[in-house]
């Protein structure tokens, strides 16, 4: 019998692949995709991470949610690129099939067959393909299907592929868990342009969702998935030292991480 290590590694040992991740509401989708990303990475099939879902960036994984910015990870050089994956949530959203002229699909159709450049596995998360962007099932690169379901609190998932020899699709009880802290009931987003107002750091997106958004403290740490509203409290305080102008060591560290420049001299 086939375990979740080998149909990931049938599947993803190639530079470049899409894989679709589809499935009604709430059975699982989203988590099941940065499962399989962090698998990945522990199998060594991958050296970076990112995604455009809401989540607590590490050192390998990182929250991008525009166009330029993808692309300048995507193609982080130009002769021994990184292998890489990329989790695209709420695709049927963000590259409706309906809108298949519009600038973000055509942003998208020329990115793809670029994938192998960069050596980036896709992985595109979606109620069903028929919502999305054909591109995206194109057989040329889309090799894998992953469909969810939901048992009471059971999450299962059946994976096809035309990489499997000799059966035709795998089904799993119980697919693995993440481990990656992101927020639930945020909304995915995708821009074509990098954002040129102050939001470019975490303290700027904290600062917006408790004085534009008016949430409160504790809604804001529920939804980016910190532990506690100290959390919260300690980066608005960051920002409010940012827009006076006041800069201190850690804070300058910390937006360098942020921007995954810490290594760099």
């Amino acid at each position: 019998m086939i375990n979740w290590s080998q149909v990931l590694r049938t599947i993803f040992d190639h530079e470049a692949i899409i894989v679709i991740i589809k499935g009604n509401w709430k059975t699982g989708k989203t988590g099941l995709s940065l499962a399989i990303m962090e698998y990945l990475l522990k199998m060594g099939l991958i050296e970076l991470g990112a995604t455009n879902i809401e989540i607590e960036e590490t050192d390998k994984i990182k929250m991008i949610t525009d166009m330029p910015t993808l692309k300048e990870w995507h193609f982080d050089h130009p002769t021994n690129p990184k292998n890489k994956a990329y989790v695209f949530d709420e695709s049927g959203k963000l590259t409706s099939r309906r809108s298949a002229m519009s600038k973000n699909n055509r942003a998208w159709f020329e990115f793809i067959p670029e994938l192998s450049k960069g050596r980036c596995k896709l992985i595109v998360v979606t109620q069903s393909e028929y919502l999305t962007d054909s591109i995206f099932s194109n057989t040329q690169f889309t090799k894998a299907h992953f469909t969810t379901f939901k048992y009471g609190n059971r999450y299962d998932v059946k994976v096809e592929s035309e990489l499997f020899r000799d059966m035709p699709s795998v089904y799993f009880r119980r697919f693995p868990k993440c481990e990656i802290k992101y927020a639930p009931y945020a909304s995915a987003r995708f821009e074509l342009e990098r954002r040129d107002y102050k939001t470019l750091f975490l303290c700027c997106d904290i600062a917006r969702d408790y004085g534009v958004k008016d949430k409160s403290t504790t809604v804001i740490a529920n939804e980016r998935g910190f532990t506690s509203r100290v959390q919260v409290t300690r980066l608005l305080k960051r920002h409010i030292r940012h827009t006076l102008g006041v800069y201190p060591t850690d804070d300058i560290l910390e937006y360098r991480k942020e921007k995954g420049l810490e290594s760099k001299k």
